[in-house]
């Protein structure tokens, strides 16, 4: 069972999850960084798009990755920061 909202939303909305396709549930825009990207940019990309997770993908548009709020905030040396973007992420637009 999962909680997260992307699934969720199929049952939320009273959508058959054997027919629904990810084009008709997903987030728009697709928001991605690159791995050679800093953790700046994809906390910038977090704030800016309210996201919690954001994909790595390569030169040639594959995903190499999955770069987590909960990622940077355990390995980087920016806690005020981490901070912010979990706040800002938080607060509804």
């Amino acid at each position: 069972m999962t909680k997260d909202p992307a699934f969720c939303q199929t049952a939320d909305t009273g959508r058959d999850a054997h027919t629904t396709t990810l084009n008709e549930i997903m987030s728009r825009p697709v928001v991605a960084c690159s791995p050679d990207d800093d953790y700046q940019f994809a906390l910038g990309l977090m704030m800016r798009y309210q996201l919690k997770r954001i994909p790595a993908v390569d030169n040639s548009g594959c995903v190499v990755g999955m770069i987590s709020q909960a990622d940077i905030a355990l390995r980087t040396p920016d806690p005020a920061k981490v901070a912010e973007v979990i706040a800002s992420i938080a607060q509804p637009q």
